[in-house]
């Protein structure tokens, strides 16, 4: 399905136009984007708003230069869905103010509370590896955009529900600006392709997910506040134009995501956010209601280290 006939295809499609709970440890300080008092506490950046399954579209923001992020990523939800908990594990590198490099993997392990008893079964699920490049406004006056691509494939022999058993590369192109008359909120939108290809990897798909080539298109808002972030994401996926049959995916995704303040964390010093969205969608396979909570945790690695040492030492 990727051949060289199709990704001309699928670039021709792009081209016109012009993303469980969630660890991460910050090695620097990250750039910020938000709006909010210009207090102590580290504000939410572009990448940190990215909540899988509360907010998955991607900004253009970047992290701030020579930036790194190791991201943990485990998948809470399984336990209640799956005999296994899966668990990202990576690195995300701002290699300038303007490129940033990730690299992504899945473990899975048995947890002992369904079918398999724990790490009775356990090994790696797939790879990610992707960049993003911050383009500006040269690709439209007044909006900042970004264009990159993410690569994922499957690998070994993992439970069949656990993953859709495909490659996806998908390049994208993202635009962002600010409503001038209403402080805090930015609007954006989105074009991309998701390219498939089969592997000898046996696996399934979820509602309403596609399993052929497509190209999708998406748009919304970002509103944000000192401690609130509203988010709404409005979305298109087809496989006509690119793909071999006629499906098409329509989802809604209103979110809110709460930036706990610090008297409530174990952490003091980390930033601690919790996302609630509720998802609708209508496919080939029916319509669907969702509803996701997410927790994700950044912490300052650099931080917490100069804390220690400057702590005297405890017997």
């Amino acid at each position: 399905m990727t051949s060289t006939t199709g990704l001309l295809r699928c670039l021709a499609v792009l081209i016109p136009a012009g993303a469980s709970d969630t660890y991460e440890t910050p090695l620097d300080i990250p750039r910020t984007n938000s709006v909010g008092r210009g207090d102590s506490e580290e504000q939410v950046s572009d990448s940190s708003l990215n909540v899988r399954g509360v907010f998955d579209s991607e900004l253009p923001g970047i992290e701030r230069k020579y930036q790194l992020k190791l991201i943990l990523h485990p998948h809470i939800g399984d336990l209640t869905r799956y005999d296994h908990l899966r668990t990202a594990v990576g690195l995300r590198y701002s290699m300038s103010n303007r490129l940033e490099l990730s690299a992504e993997t899945n473990t899975y392990f048995g947890t002992g509370l369904r079918g398999a008893a724990f790490f009775e079964d356990y090994g790696l699920l797939d790879a990610r590896f992707g960049f993003k490049y911050r383009l500006g406004e040269r690709l439209l006056r007044d909006w900042d955009s970004s264009a990159g691509v993410n690569y994922q494939f499957p690998f070994g022999s993992p439970p069949p529900r656990l993953t859709d058993g495909f490659k996806h590369l998908r390049p994208f192109v993202t635009f962002a600006r600010p409503v001038e008359t209403v402080p805090g909120l930015r609007v954006f939108w989105k074009a991309g392709l998701d390219l498939l290809a089969p592997t000898m990897v046996e696996g399934r798909h979820d509602r309403n997910d596609l399993t052929d080539d497509s190209a999708n298109i998406s748009g919304g808002f970002v509103w944000e506040f000192e401690k609130f972030h509203y988010t709404f994401e409005a979305a298109y996926e087809t496989t006509r134009f690119i793909g071999t049959r006629h499906d098409d995916v329509f989802l809604v995704r209103p979110g809110l995501i709460w930036k706990i303040p610090r008297r409530f964390t174990p952490v003091s010093r980390g930033q601690w956010m919790f996302g609630l969205a509720l998802k609708l969608s209508e496919g080939p396979d029916g319509f669907d209601v969702g509803l996701s909570g997410k927790l994700r945790i950044n912490l300052d690695l650099k931080r917490l280290l100069r804390r220690q040492r400057a702590s005297p030492a405890q017997p």
